[in-house]
C-alpha cells in the first residue's frame, strides 16, 4: 500500500477528518490532502509523528511506496551533509578568528635564522660630525657608524614579514645581539622584507653603543635556552646566531 493509501486509511480508522489531522501535525489541511492524493510526501520528522498518531511503526507506513522511501533517504543525506558543512565552517570560523587575534592582538613569533634567507645586505656609512646645540650653544661631535638595511626572505609558510620589529638586546665592543619579531600569517602575505638596524649614535657617543667594526647576531631562543639550564653566561655569542659579518 502507498504512503497516500495508508494515511488515508488510517485517518479514517482513527475517525479524524484532514483538518483535525493537521492540527495535530501543525501543518495546513492542504497538505494532508496532497499527501492522501499522491502530489506530495511527508519529511521523516512528520511521518513519525503519523507514527504515533496512527500507532503503527515508521516501517508499516512507509512500506511498499519506494518513493518515500527514496525520498527520505535523500532527506537523511542532505541532513547529514548539512551537519558535517556547518561543523566545517564552524571549524574555520574558530581558525580565523584564532589567526586574526594572533595576528593583530599578540605580537608575533620571534624570527629564528633558520625561518630567513638573506638575500642582499645594504651598509651605509654614517660620517663624523660636529654639531651644536641650539638650546645650550654646546659643540657635539657626533662619532662615525654604520646602519644595515637587510633585505631578507622566508618560506615558512606561517610567518608573514609584513612588519618586523627590531630590537637590540645586548652589545659589547665587538657584537650586537638583536631579536626580531613577525607576525603570524599564511603562505599569502607578505615573504619578503627590509629588515632596518639603524645607528644608535644620537642615544650615546661612546663605540659600545655603535654598529661600527661589530658583528650583527640574531638571538637564538634554543641557544638560550640550553644556556640557562646549563647555568652558564647568556653572552652573546652562546645564545645567538652569526646573522652580519662586519
Amino acid at each position: 500500500m502507498k504512503i497516500a493509501d495508508t494515511i488515508r486509511v488510517e485517518r479514517k480508522k482513527k475517525e479524524l477528518t484532514q483538518a483535525q489531522l493537521a492540527e495535530q501535525l501543525f501543518v495546513s489541511r492542504q497538505l494532508i490532502s496532497k499527501w492522501e492524493t499522491g502530489k506530495g510526501y511527508p519529511d521523516l520528522e512528520q511521518v513519525a509523528k503519523l507514527s504515533e498518531i496512527f500507532d503503527l511503526s515508521i516501517d508499516t507506513i512507509i512500506k511498499g511506496d519506494n518513493k518515500i522511501v527514496t525520498k527520505l533517504t535523500l532527506d537523511t543525506k542532505r541532513k547529514k551533509w548539512l551537519q558535517a558543512l556547518v561543523i566545517t565552517l564552524f571549524v574555520a570560523l574558530i581558525i580565523l578568528i584564532s589567526f586574526f587575534t594572533f595576528t593583530f592582538l599578540i605580537e608575533g613569533p620571534v624570527i629564528q635564522l633558520k625561518d630567513l634567507k638573506i638575500v642582499n645586505v645594504k651598509k651605509k656609512e654614517l660620517m663624523e660630525k660636529t654639531v651644536r646645540n641650539k638650546a645650550t650653544g654646546q659643540i657635539i661631535t657626533i662619532p662615525a657608524d654604520v646602519s644595515y638595511e637587510i633585505k631578507v626572505k622566508t618560506s615558512n609558510p606561517f610567518l608573514n614579514l609584513n612588519h618586523i620589529k627590531v630590537y637590540k638586546n645586548q652589545e659589547n665592543k665587538q657584537a650586537i645581539q638583536v631579536t626580531l619579531f613577525g607576525q603570524y600569517g599564511l603562505w599569502w602575505n607578505k615573504k619578503e622584507s627590509i629588515i632596518t638596524i639603524p645607528s644608535s649614535r644620537m642615544e650615546g657617543l661612546t663605540g659600545e653603543n655603535l654598529n661600527i667594526y661589530k658583528n650583527i647576531y640574531l638571538w637564538n631562543k634554543e641557544k638560550s635556552k640550553i644556556t640557562i639550564q646549563n647555568s652558564q653566561d647568556e653572552t652573546i655569542e652562546k645564545t645567538s646566531d652569526l646573522f652580519i659579518t662586519w
